[in-house]
């Protein structure tokens, strides 16, 4: 009886083990599952998990009526394929309450209420406490469902973030200074990359992958203002805070593999890689060839590029890493970000743009943590 059962557990022991399922979050603006209902069981695929704090009346500020816009899809997409341990969870923007500066304001300064309050105008309600909330509930989801990988493909500019909000404030509060008006479009969107601080801030063991964007400009270069403050920081959303915390990569985008696409943007203190994306590139994710309902008009095949294309190709990479290693290797985020750096493949055009000077290929990079010991790993994260 002892021999039959111990014949029986060698044999359990001998079958491969199952690897637990690996959960990633996706933040985005846009998640409409219409268009892609037929790709929701792809063999050999993760799946989707839950929406946090999905609100179906939300609409981005520059997202338009009736939109159809699968961005936050194609992100989860490109994660889930070929990668059938993992689960996307899905944050849609409508979790910070919060839909531009016309609707409430997240900056704690009270010169643009004294400016509206001169003109005879009533102030703007103030939400900077509840979507610090948001973020607070959104990191206690993160440590709820072990999230190790996020996903944020926000590269917005401020300079659009401006261009999108200012002509709806001078149309709603005409008697109100131009200057006036920008100087509060500027600090709101600062205040909204301070309260989406706290959420890098509080999971140090979460790793967050941010795109650049996509406005062909250096990151945290200087604005000359007009409310007479001089130059200050001109931040992309989010993507900035890549030069301030360990845990938040920021990638750049290339088209050909060699050099950064005209437009990606770009900054050798903050945005850590490039990322090889587009049709040039045959190993990138595409959506399969079933035609599907894209802005009004029927597309077969279509390519992910971008700065938010390089984010979720970088956030696939590191799902694949941690999954490949799982038993073997603890990977930190610390360690993921230095070890991105440390075996981008150098080259001439990216000197001066990112932090690397090279574009992280995925063969190199689980070629050379193949070759790691946790020893190694250890070193590599603790690295200043």
């Amino acid at each position: 009886m002892l021999k039959r059962t111990l014949w029986i557990l060698g044999l359990f022991l001998a079958l491969p083990l199952q690897a637990a399922p690996l959960p990633v979050l996706v933040w985005d603006q846009y998640f409409d599952e219409a268009p892609w209902a037929n790709f929701l069981n792809l063999p050999d695929s993760g799946r989707l998990g839950n929406t946090f704090a999905f609100d179906p009346e939300y609409q981005a500020p520059d997202s338009g009526k009736n939109k159809t816009n699968i961005h936050g899809l194609k992100v989860a997409f490109t994660l889930l394929y070929g990668l059938p341990e993992v689960v996307v969870h899905r944050a849609h923007d409508g979790f910070l309450p919060w839909q531009g500066a016309r609707t409430c304001s997240l900056t704690e300064d009270a010169h643009i209420q004294v400016a509206l309050a001169k003109a005879g105008y009533p102030a703007i309600p103030n939400c900077r406490a509840a979507a610090i909330e948001g973020v607070r509930k959104l990191s206690n989801f993160l440590r709820e469902k072990g999230i190790r990988v996020v996903n944020i493909s926000h590269g917005s500019y401020y300079s659009r973030y401006r261009d999108a909000s200012l002509p709806g404030l001078q149309q709603q509060y005409p008697k109100v200074a131009l200057a006036d008006l920008e100087k509060y479009i500027y600090q709101n969107f600062l205040a909204l990359g301070e309260v989406v601080e706290g959420l890098f801030a509080e999971n140090q063991d979460v790793v967050f992958v941010l795109a650049a964007g996509n406005y062909g400009v250096q990151v945290n270069q200087k604005l000359q203002t007009s409310w007479g403050a001089g130059e200050v920081p001109l931040p992309t959303r989010y993507g900035s805070y890549a030069g301030i915390y360990e845990n938040v990569i920021a990638t750049a985008a290339s088209y050909d593999g060699k050099k950064l696409s005209d437009t990606s943007n770009f900054g050798a203190d903050v945005v850590d890689f490039a990322k090889f994306v587009g049709e040039q590139n045959p190993d990138v994710f595409m959506t399969p060839e079933t035609p599907y309902l894209h802005n009004g008009r029927m597309v077969a095949q279509d390519f992910f590029t971008g700065t938010s294309a390089a984010a979720a190709e970088t956030s696939r990479l590191y799902a694949r890493a941690i999954l490949q290693e799982t038993g073997r290797l603890v990977l930190t985020p610390r360690f993921l970000k230095h070890f991105s750096q440390q075996v981008a493949t150098r080259l001439p055009d990216l000197r001066g743009k990112v932090v690397s000077a090279g574009l992280l290929e995925d063969t190199v990079f689980l070629a050379e943590l193949a070759k790691l010991s946790q020893a190694d790993v250890d070193r590599i994260g603790s690295a200043d």
